[in-house]
């Protein structure tokens, strides 16, 4: 189980790095592993796992919502791709992490 987590944790780690995720949002997603992973059991460290935790229903919303803005620094956010229809249609919090992948 130990060996798991902190594959996982290995998995949030890797994507922080590649995504330049804030220490902020990488220590929120680091403590929802240790919290929740012993749970989850199974999976192995790729792109495909990560997407899974994405898209699953473990990851709390709070934490959906809080993430995206901390990807590449926010520059992922204030892409055009995602701000050309700001104000007329709301982003779903889960695009800019699986775009991120």
């Amino acid at each position: 189980t130990n060996e798991f987590v902190m594959k996982q944790r290995d998995l949030i780690d890797a994507f922080s790095d590649h995504t330049e995720l804030t220490v902020g949002a990488r220590e929120e997603m680091t403590k929802w592993i240790y919290a929740c992973a012993k749970n989850w059991m199974g999976q192995e460290y790729s792109k495909s796992d990560m997407k899974k935790l994405i898209m699953g229903k473990n990851m709390p919303p709070q934490l959906l919502g809080s993430v995206p803005q901390n990807l590449f620094q926010g520059k992922l956010v204030q892409n055009s791709l995602l701000t050309i229809c700001q104000g007329k249609c709301n982003t779903p919090p889960r695009l800019p992490l699986l775009l991120a992948l």
